[in-house]
């Protein structure tokens, strides 16, 4: 019934609680990552929260949940939502796989992760920029975090 209710409350006009918008943010990574216990996505959660508050993305992702659940794809996507998950090579650090050294916080890496997604999405309209540093760059692998975020809101 909470899922519910959240979900529902993701398509109206008005802004949600802050405390609601972050166990709301929860509920998507735990629906990605069940195993998991909660408290862990707790700082993530609240990380995510505050940068999307802070301005929302361009559209189609300008409102704070369509926002909310395009980083938690990302992040599901590139680290499984782990903060100091490292590529091979050691190129790319931290939960949204951005230039390495990352950040040690949740915090600023949400802050590094979603200026690029703003960069990504104003310079090419989608997220192309984001995963691969030029706008047409891996579509395809772009675009299933695209879906997945689409998914979460449903």
């Amino acid at each position: 019934m909470y899922m519910i209710v959240l979900r529902v409350y993701t398509r109206l006009v008005f802004r949600f609680p802050a405390y609601l918008f972050t166990l709301w943010i929860q509920s998507l990574i735990l629906s990605l990552e069940p195993a998991r216990t909660p408290a862990a996505f707790m700082p993530i959660a609240e990380a995510i929260a505050a940068v999307v508050e802070s301005d929302p993305l361009p559209a189609p992702w300008d409102t704070d949940a369509r926002s909310a659940a395009l980083l938690v794809s990302i992040a599901w996507f590139e680290s499984r939502f782990t903060l100091d998950a490292k590529d091979a090579p050691g190129i790319s650090c931290g939960l949204w796989q951005t230039a390495c050294p990352a950040p040690k916080t949740a915090e600023w890496q949400a802050v590094i992760a979603y200026r690029l997604v703003r960069q990504s999405l104003e310079l090419c309209g989608d997220l192309t920029f984001y995963g691969s540093g030029r706008c047409g760059g891996a579509p395809q692998t772009m675009r299933w975090r695209e879906l997945k975020a689409l998914r979460l809101l449903r």
